[in-house]
């Protein structure tokens, strides 16, 4: 049983809402494909595992995490998932679904050897404004080293700042910097970097 929703303020960590009454799994994924439809949503996210916050537990975030799954399954849409000291349950969360989900691996900022078996699972790695900083060691060599087909860009604007740019004066528009830093680090291109990653995120969304 799921006794609390878990809601994601602005400039806050997840905060318990009350509800109601308590939902069982079946209930949150009901109601999700619900809002889902409502919406229109072009994908799901940000889903994923996060061991830096108290609640929910570890325990608590899998079994909801697998229903998210199952419903972009189902739906044949995109997640966009977040991690943070959880890559190898976030890999075992998904081998189930190999082959039949797809998505975006957020805000990467770790090393390839790390991204390699969620590319064998089917989803593109998300490289956002970190790489412009030089001290981003496995960000840049992440940039290098993974294959370009498997690489969208981003900027997470405005909460995550880039060179020469603090946080929250960040804009989509900056991409174009994350772009620049890439094709000075893979020895090519911006013209290249923007025209690879673009197909790459029409492929995902089905544009």
């Amino acid at each position: 049983m799921l006794p609390k929703i878990w809601d994601v303020r602005t400039k806050s960590n997840p905060v318990p809402t009350e509800v109601l009454e308590p939902l069982s799994l079946a209930d949150f994924k009901e109601r999700l494909a619900a809002e889902l439809e409502t919406c229109k949503a072009v994908a799901i996210g940000e889903v994923g595992l996060d061991f830096m916050i108290e609640r929910p537990t570890p325990k608590g975030q899998f079994p909801i995490l697998t229903t998210q799954f199952e419903l972009a399954a189902e739906l044949n849409l995109p997640v966009l998932l977040h991690c943070r000291n959880g890559w190898e349950l976030l890999v075992s969360a998904l081998q189930p679904f190999a082959g039949r989900i797809k998505g975006i691996l957020h805000g990467y900022t770790r090393p390839p050897e790390l991204a390699a078996p969620f590319i064998r699972i089917g989803l593109y790695v998300g490289i956002g404004g970190a790489l412009t900083r030089e001290t981003a060691v496995r960000t840049r060599r992440s940039a290098k080293e993974l294959p370009l087909d498997r690489i969208v860009l981003e900027t997470d604007a405005p909460s995550v700042g880039m060179e020469g740019i603090e946080p929250g004066r960040t804009e989509p528009c900056h991409v174009y910097n994350v772009a620049e830093t890439m094709a000075g680090i893979r020895g090519t291109t911006v013209e290249d970097i923007a025209e690879a990653t673009t197909n790459n995120f029409q492929v995902l969304f089905g544009i």
